[in-house]
């Protein structure tokens, strides 16, 4: 049975990705897809490229720096006091 013995990686097991996703809008032809190399040949035909793999959560609010406001209030009233009426 030697002949049949096939040269392995040192991985434990091959790497699959499954071609099936949840229903994903490509955006440069607004078709759906849940076929992933659907969608990655759309994307490719389309001339676009697909980059890094970001989610659809909700973005941050930026969180102010309390010594910007500061100064923000400062110059507002310093304008207000010399006059400014905006």
């Amino acid at each position: 049975m030697e002949q049949f013995r096939r040269a392995r990686s040192d991985l434990p097991m091959p790497a699959i990705r499954a071609d099936g996703m949840d229903p994903t809008m490509n955006h440069a032809n607004g078709l759906l897809y849940d076929s992933r190399s659907a969608y990655e040949r759309a994307v490719k035909d389309a001339g676009c490229v697909i980059v890094g793999n970001d989610t659809m959560d909700a973005p941050r609010e930026p969180t102010p720096d309390v010594r910007d406001m500061k100064q923000d209030i400062k110059t507002a009233i310093e304008q207000v006091e010399a006059g400014y009426v905006g």
